[in-house]
């Protein structure tokens, strides 16, 4: 993720952040043909009203933001009626890693399980 150092930057803050999203959804975001579902990390089930009123909305809100295969199969899994969202366990080991962009970077993402 690019920084905003300087004020020319702070008028790019809207395009980084969309970028950032688009990042974090490809790196926490699957979906599951066999059980028509999309996992979604966790924050999206404790900030839910920042996403959407219901699955439709907060579907809407990750596929504008997604971009390549997971925005393809996210089209894709929402054209049947039985797709559901489900959410991945969060990682609190994180929390203990401290400001430490390195360790992020490091770390490659693990796959959550399914919590309903």
């Amino acid at each position: 993720m690019r920084s905003l150092r300087n004020h020319e930057d702070s008028d790019k803050v809207d395009l980084v952040l969309e970028q950032s999203a688009t990042a974090f959804l490809a790196a926490s975001t699957t979906v599951n043909f066999e059980t028509v579902t999309v996992t979604l990390p966790k924050l999206f089930k404790w900030y839910a009203v920042d996403f959407g009123k219901n699955d439709t909305e907060v579907l809407n809100w990750v596929e504008a933001r997604a971009d390549g295969e997971l925005k393809e199969e996210i089209g894709m899994v929402r054209k049947s009626p039985r797709v559901r969202i489900a959410f991945a366990k969060y990682d609190w080991g994180l929390n203990s890693m401290g400001s430490s962009v390195k360790k992020l970077r490091s770390k490659s993402p693990t796959q959550g399980t399914i919590a309903g």
